[in-house]
């Protein structure tokens, strides 16, 4: 008898801390992949998405390797509506593919899967999922962390943050909410809470 898969969401805003909480789903046994990930692999050297970036935004967005200029792309999108827009028409309908086949392969072996998708509502994509779970954080601390992990001005920062979708209304449309305004361990215990109460209703 293969087991029923539970397929899990994890979205929020930039900074909000869904990697770490998906780190935490990982050290509990589920399978995890990151969006952002997709979104490098369907940009590699010599794929499709890669040289209609080119073509647009230019030869500037290449790095001396050949790889392409994330930072230099955020950059551009952040000042630009309708940069955003084309770079988002290239690479989303490439990064919701491998998500369906990795979706796909999860519901064959019968393990539970949780995918990081910042722009799991704008792109109408959770009824994909089984359940989806926001985590949210004050934007004094997404904007914190944006400028250490991104090593972004604090306007920069803020900036990003404005241009997504505002937390109150993805708080409104998912299953669950986690809070990550506290520590580390704190965010571990309640990601440990929630999954122990998403198998007890699975």
């Amino acid at each position: 008898m293969v087991k029923h898969t539970i397929k899990i969401a994890v979205t929020g805003g930039a900074g909000s801390g869904k990697s770490t909480v998906c780190k935490i789903f990982k050290k509990l046994g589920v399978i995890v992949f990151n969006a952002d990930k997709f979104a490098r692999d369907v940009v590699q050297k010599d794929t499709a998405a890669y040289h209609k970036i080119i073509e647009y935004f230019g030869k500037q967005v290449v790095k001396k390797d050949g790889r392409l200029n994330r930072r230099l792309l955020r950059e551009f999108i952040t000042k630009d509506y309708h940069a955003k827009n084309k770079l988002e028409r290239i690479l989303h309908p490439e990064i919701i593919l491998l998500m369906k086949e990795k979706l796909f392969d999860a519901q064959k072996s019968g393990e539970n899967i949780a995918i990081e998708v910042p722009l799991l509502f704008e792109l109408g994509l959770e009824n994909l999922f089984d359940l989806t779970v926001m985590v949210y954080s004050a934007k004094k601390h997404k904007i914190k962390r944006l400028e250490k992990r991104d090593s972004v001005t604090r306007t920069d920062a803020s900036d990003l943050i404005e241009l997504q979708m505002d937390d109150q209304e993805k708080i409104k449309r998912s299953d669950f909410v986690i809070l990550n305004n506290d520590s580390k361990e704190q965010l571990e215990k309640d990601v440990k809470k929630l999954y122990k109460k998403i198998l007890n209703q699975g």
